[in-house]
């Protein structure tokens, strides 16, 4: 929103309007409607609705994480699964709090 109010979409040639959405799994619903063409549902909705078969993807880079911060980062697995890296969540089911960063996505 400070974006649009600053003119910084408007300086890089963007046209951009904020809709404001009440609750957050509406975001996937809206996208696939065209009511907006991006949404910041949180990681967790956007998982859901893509597990569900609805056809979105992640815009990455939407939050930056603190260096300082990321050997506090933490995934909890059950015993026998081992999480050593990113690419070790390929074809897994996660969670997290909704309050954690959320994803960009679009349709």
């Amino acid at each position: 929103m400070v974006a649009v109010d600053e003119g910084i979409f408007r300086k890089h040639g963007l046209e951009v309007e904020m809709t404001p959405i009440g609750i957050n799994s509406n975001i996937p619903a809206a996208i696939l409607s065209s009511s907006i063409q991006i949404g910041g549902p949180t990681s967790t909705v956007f998982l859901q609705a893509v597990d569900g078969g609805l056809d979105l993807v992640a815009v990455a880079g939407a939050t930056i994480m603190n260096p300082t911060s990321n050997g506090a980062i933490t995934a909890f697995v059950r015993n026998g699964v081992t999480i050593k890296e990113p690419k070790d969540f390929v074809a897994r089911k996660s969670a997290h709090p909704a309050s954690t960063p959320s994803c960009m996505c679009c349709s």
